[in-house]
């Protein structure tokens, strides 16, 4: 591992674990032959084990007579001795002791500089975990919340912190020794709620007496604010956080900061909601579970505008939508997202611009993952609850291909959506791409289709292009194109859909009868029989280095309601 010396001259090498510089073992070894490169000294390790007490007492004098301000020592140097020649040395600020975990012995002797300020190390042993030195700063082997802080000294002057609730007493032991200012602002990810009532009213007390503007977009010393996760909201424990008096405090849930009581009040509203799909939800597949949901927030109410001189959140916002008469697009699709969070099902919120007469605007979509195999379904879907909140028997924009979105925008006598990068992905060959985007506009457009790619392809074709996503290069645009061209999505037929809602009626009405239960899915199937069944199975063929895509589409297919009825009706029986 060590090289040999030419001419005994010093060498740096690089080593797993450090940097030595190399010093001839046929001649004594002498400090003053030691290099310091900026605040680092080099040693021979190889040597010192060899004449560890006489380095030790040449180490403790060399440090107490450098003339600098800080200094990095090795951790296999660190010890009494070397500690003391530190601890007398005037000029020193700073002492970076790098990997080695400070032991109580050892900081005793350092503690004793008057000079020294901090102590940077990777850990403190367990005499020292329990006390607290503002001088102490060592880096955490787990990092601490979200990981934004290197150290915990950090945190004595940080503005913004964020972290999380499982570190919050030792969080609270550094923050109470800041003697100057207090964070703006604290968040915490609530992954244990059993601390928060503590935290709460001890960081409340730092805060008596602390001026703050009332005003969350210009953050003032004195807000908290508590990200709850969704698939850990425990309503229970949410009512048992105390109020505070002398911090604003506010609550991240469903996409939204709100305050404690309103968090509390919504929590309230989406477990009424969603108490059916609790009492079923273990026999129930991930489809059905969806379908179960995009019931609930497309029947929850009539689409209805916020009236003028309305905050436009009124419709828009979880908060609002739950507890008022008004809703639009971008409500029906966070109240949906909201069911899915709770379930742990993957969405996307998606927009799409709308044109028509006299009219340019935009509308909300969500983006869902789907894996089923009961079904065979295996993709990522688009839903629009708006439209199906027309008519309680409307499911025909539950799970939507890209294709069934095109043929609906053509089709309606509406609106027009105005043209989406989406829509690339609907070509059935390279040359209409490239004849598309001999239009400057879509050209322009077809650039932002790998930053929308995201949520549906998981960054796997931006990782291929090497992330050049603004298509610089020729080739990434040439990848790009056979992505479009060789994308597809098998659809979620009418058939899919009756039977998944089939199934659900029968668990929420054990004792209704086959003519019951075909009687109410009549109006149903009717509606189904406007969704068209389409799909893009796909041919590649590669003829003199081209890729050749060929694309088949099958037969609409209308739904038969007594058919699944009596093959549901069958398979509960056995």
């Amino acid at each position: 591992m060590i090289d040999s010396l030419k001419d005994e001259r010093l060498q740096t090498i690089s080593m797993v674990s450090s940097h030595y510089i190399n010093t001839s073992l046929k001649r004594p070894f002498a400090l003053q032959d030691a290099v310091f490169s900026g605040n680092i000294l080099y040693i021979n390790q190889e040597y010192y084990k060899m004449h560890k007490e006489g380095v030790d007492l040449e180490l403790s004098s060399l440090f107490a007579s450098l003339k600098r301000k800080e200094i990095i020592v090795d951790k296999n140097f660190i010890n009494q001795k070397t500690a003391n020649g530190i601890a007398q040395n005037p000029n020193f600020t700073k002492v970076d002791l790098q990997y080695y975990s400070l032991e109580k012995n050892v900081f005793d002797i350092l503690s004793q500089s008057k000079s020294i300020q901090e102590i940077i190390t990777s850990g403190v042993e367990e005499e020292l975990a329990n006390s607290y030195d503002p001088r102490i700063t060592y880096r955490m082997n787990e990092t601490v919340g979200t990981g934004l802080f290197r150290s915990l000294k950090s945190l004595l002057t940080a503005s913004y912190i964020n972290v999380n609730s499982c570190d919050l007493e030792e969080i609270f032991e550094v923050l109470k020794h800041r003697n100057k200012s207090l964070p703006h602002s604290i968040d915490v990810n609530v992954n244990d709620y059993t601390p928060l009532a503590s935290f709460i009213k001890n960081i409340d007390s730092l805060y008596v007496g602390v001026a703050f503007k009332d005003d969350p977009s210009s953050p003032q010393p004195g807000y908290l604010t508590l990200k709850i996760d969704p698939l850990h909201i425990d309503l229970d424990s949410l009512k048992e956080i105390p109020e505070s008096k002398n911090i604003v405090s506010h609550v991240f849930i469903d996409r939204e900061t709100v305050s404690l009581k309103t968090a509390i009040q919504i929590e309230e509203r989406i477990d009424s909601l969603l108490e059916p799909v609790k009492a079923i939800k273990d026999q129930l597949s991930p489809f059905e579970l969806y379908t179960k949901l995009y019931e609930i927030a497309k029947d929850f109410k009539k689409y209805q505008k916020e009236e003028e001189g309305m905050s436009p959140m009124k419709s828009r916002a979880v908060s609002e939508i739950l507890f008022s008469d008004y809703i639009v697009c971008v409500g029906y699709i966070k109240l949906l997202q909201t069911f899915c969070d709770r379930f742990g099902l993957e969405t996307n919120y998606m927009s799409v611009g709308v044109m028509g007469e006299g009219m340019k605007d935009a509308h909300a979509r969500l983006f869902v993952e789907m894996k089923d195999e009961k079904y065979g379904i295996d993709g990522v879907y688009v839903s629009d609850p708006t439209w199906d909140s027309m008519g309680n028997e409307k499911y025909n924009h539950l799970l939507m291909t890209f294709d069934e979105i095109a043929w609906q925008r053509d089709a309606s006598n509406i609106f027009d959506l105005a043209f989406s990068p989406y829509d690339f992905l609907n070509v059935k060959t390279k040359k209409e791409l490239d004849e598309m985007l001999q239009n400057p506009t879509l050209a322009q457009l077809f650039r932002k289709l790998p930053y929308l790619l995201q949520p549906i392809d998981h960054g796997h074709f931006i990782k291929s292009c090497e992330y050049d996503y603004s298509l610089k290069e020729e080739k990434t645009k040439e990848k790009l194109k056979d992505f479009c061209v060789s994308f597809h999505q098998n659809s979620v037929s009418g058939d899919k859909i009756l039977a998944s809602l089939v199934h659900i009626y029968q668990l929420e009405h054990k004792d209704a009868t086959e003519e019951e239960i075909i009687d109410h899915f009549r109006p149903i199937r009717e509606a189904l029989k406007e969704r068209k069944d389409r799909f893009h199975p796909t041919i590649e063929t590669v003829s003199k280095g081209e890729k050749i895509f060929e694309f088949f589409d099958n037969k609409y297919e209308r739904t038969n309601v007594e058919k699944i009825v009596k093959e549901e009706v069958r398979s509960a029986k056995v």
